[in-house]
C-alpha cells in the first residue's frame, strides 16, 4: 500500500511539474520493493525524473543501479533502455565521452530479436551523444538507424527523436537546409506526440538553425515559446537552455540588453548544479560584454572548465566567446585568431570567415586573404558567413584604395545581414567601412548612424563608443600594413 501511495504521489507531482519532489517519492518507493525488477523500473523512473529537475548526480546514481538491477536479473533490453537514461543524464551533465562509452556496449549487446523500441531508443540516444562530440556523420548515421526501426514499427517519439539529431548533426556537416527542415519537422512531430522532451530540444537546435539561416527574430520567437513551456512543465535543465539561447539571440539581433540580463539572473538564482550553471554563464556571457561589464576573469575561469570537461562543443564554443569579448574591446588581432581556433573544432559555423574578417579589420592583409581563401574552399555557413567574406573583400578593396570595389561589396555584406536581423553583425560591417571609407560618403555615414542606433538600443557601450569615434572622423584610418605593396604611391582613399 505505502509503495502504490508513493507512486501516486510522484505520478501527481510529476503532472504538476515537480519532478524533484517525484523523484523523492520514487526513490522512497524503490525502498520499499522487495522485488529486483520492480525497483529497478522505480529507479529508472527516478532518474528520468531527477534529469527534469536538474538534479544530474542524483540521477547518474539512480540510473547506474537500475542498470544493476535489470542486469543482475537478466534483463539485457531493461537494462539498454536504462542505459539510454544514463546516458542522456551523462549528456545533460556535460560527461559526454562517458556518456558514449555506456551506449556503445549497450547497443553492441543488444541482441537480435529484442524489441525495436528499445534498440532504436538506444540508437537515437548514442546519436545524440557523438553529435555532442563533434562526431557529426557517425552521428547522422547512428540516427538513420533508429530513424529506419522507427519508420518500421511507427515509433512516433522516437522518430522525432532521431530527427531532431540528425538534423542537427547535418548542420555540422554544413547541410544547413536539409537540417533545420529536420529540426522544425521534429519539433512538430514531438509536439503532435505529446513529448515535451524532444519538443523542447528540437526548439533549442533549431532556433540557432533558423538564426543562422532565416530570421533572428522568428528565431526568438521559438526560443521564448520554449521558455513558457519547459517553466510549465518543470524542466529545469531547458528553463537554463531556452533562457540561455534567449539571451545570445536577442545580443545577435539588436535588442535592449538589460532586460535579457535581468532574466538570466532570475535563472541563475534557482538551485542549479554545476552543469546547468556552467552552461547558463555560457550564454550569458555574450549580452553581458556587450552590455560593457568587465568578464574577462571570469571568462577565463569558464574557458578553463570547459578544456578540463573535455566536452569539445563547448570548447568550441569558448573559442567564440573569447573571439567576442575580444570584439568588444577593439582587439581584432585576438578575435581573428579565436575566430580560427574555433573553426578548426566546428567548420560549419562560420568562423574561418569571421577570422578573415577581424584579420583584415586589424590590418593584416597576408592573413586576411589565406583566411578568405580557406574559408572560400571550406563549408558553407549560411548567409553570416557569405556577409563576413563579403566585408572582408570590401575591406582589402578599400585598403586597396578601390572605393568603386569596396563599397558593393559592403552592401551586399549589409544586405546579407539586414536579411536574418543580425543586428549585432550589421554593426560589424559598419565599423569596417567607417574605418576604411570617407565618412563623407552617403553609405557609409547611414551605415554608422544604422550601427550607432542599434547600439544604442541594445544600451552596449563598447560598441557605441567604437562607433562615435568612426563618426567624428572625417577622414577613414587605414592601417599602414594594409597599404598596396607597389613601388607607387597607393591613391588616397575616395
Amino acid at each position: 500500500q505505502a509503495r502504490l501511495a508513493l507512486r501516486g504521489a510522484a505520478d501527481r507531482a510529476a503532472a504538476l511539474g515537480s519532478h524533484e519532489q517525484a523523484a523523492s517519492y520514487l526513490a522512497q518507493a524503490a525502498e520499499l520493493s522487495p522485488d529486483a525488477v520492480e525497483r529497478a523500473l522505480l529507479l529508472e523512473r527516478q532518474a528520468t525524473e531527477a534529469d527534469l529537475a536538474g538534479r544530474y548526480e542524483r540521477g547518474l546514481a539512480a540510473a547506474r543501479a537500475a542498470v544493476q538491477f535489470y542486469e543482475q536479473q537478466g534483463e539485457t533490453a531493461a537494462a539498454a533502455r536504462a542505459r539510454g537514461v544514463l546516458g542522456t543524464l551523462l549528456i545533460h551533465a556535460q560527461h559526454i565521452q562517458e556518456a558514449i562509452a555506456e551506449l556503445e556496449p549497450a547497443v553492441a549487446a543488444l541482441p537480435q530479436d529484442t524489441d525495436p523500441q528499445v534498440r532504436a531508443d538506444v540508437m537515437a540516444k548514442l546519436a545524440r551523444a557523438y553529435y555532442r562530440n563533434l562526431e557529426a556523420q557517425r552521428s547522422v548515421d547512428a540516427a538513420e538507424e533508429a530513424l529506419v526501426i522507427a519508420e518500421r514499427h511507427a515509433l512516433r517519439r522516437t522518430a522525432a527523436e532521431a530527427m531532431v539529431t540528425k538534423g542537427t548533426a547535418l548542420s555540422m556537416l554544413s547541410r544547413h537546409h536539409e537540417a533545420t527542415a529536420l529540426l522544425l519537422g521534429g519539433m512538430e512531430l514531438a509536439r503532435r506526440e505529446g513529448d515535451i522532451a524532444t519538443t523542447l530540444r528540437a526548439a533549442a537546435n533549431a532556433s540557432y538553425m533558423v538564426a543562422s539561416q532565416q530570421s533572428g527574430d522568428e528565431a526568438l520567437r521559438i526560443a521564448r515559446d520554449a521558455l513558457a513551456l519547459a517553466r510549465t512543465v518543470g524542466d529545469l535543465g531547458q528553463i537554463v537552455w531556452q533562457a540561455g539561447n534567449i539571451a545570445v539571440g536577442s545580443t545577435y539581433s539588436g535588442l535592449p540588453l538589460d532586460p535579457v540580463l535581468a532574466e538570466v539572473d532570475e535563472v541563475r538564482a534557482l538551485e542549479l548544479e554545476p552543469a546547468d550553471l556552467h552552461q547558463l554563464s555560457e550564454r550569458s556571457f555574450v549580452p553581458a560584454m556587450f552590455r560593457g561589464r568587465d568578464v574577462g576573469d571570469e571568462l577565463e575561469q569558464w574557458a578553463a572548465e570547459a578544456r578540463q570537461r573535455g566536452d569539445p562543443q563547448t570548447i568550441a564554443t569558448a573559442h567564440t566567446l573569447m573571439a567576442q569579448w575580444a570584439v568588444a574591446r577593439s582587439d581584432y588581432r585576438t578575435a581573428s585568431m579565436e575566430f580560427e581556433a574555433n573553426a578548426r573544432l566546428r567548420p560549419d559555423v562560420g568562423g574561418l570567415s569571421w577570422a578573415a574578417f577581424f584579420a583584415a579589420l586589424d590590418g593584416d592583409a597576408a592573413r586576411a586573404r589565406t583566411l578568405l581563401e580557406q574559408a572560400k574552399a571550406g563549408p558553407f555557413g549560411g548567409p553570416a558567413e557569405q556577409a563576413a567574406r563579403s566585408a572582408t573583400s570590401g575591406l582589402l578593396a578599400a585598403f586597396g584604395a578601390n572605393t568603386n570595389e569596396a563599397l558593393p561589396a559592403f552592401r551586399e555584406a549589409l544586405r546579407l545581414l539586414r536579411g536574418i536581423e543580425a543586428r549585432l553583425e550589421t554593426g560589424f560591417v559598419a565599423l569596417a567601412m567607417g574605418r576604411t571609407l570617407d565618412a563623407g560618403i552617403l553609405e557609409v555615414r547611414q551605415a554608422l548612424e544604422e550601427a550607432l542606433a542599434t547600439y544604442e538600443r541594445m544600451g552596449s557601450e563598447p560598441m557605441i563608443s567604437q562607433v562615435k569615434e568612426l563618426l567624428a572622423k572625417p577622414e577613414p584610418a587605414v592601417p599602414a600594413s594594409l597599404q598596396p605593396a607597389t613601388e607607387a604611391e597607393p591613391e588616397p582613399a575616395r
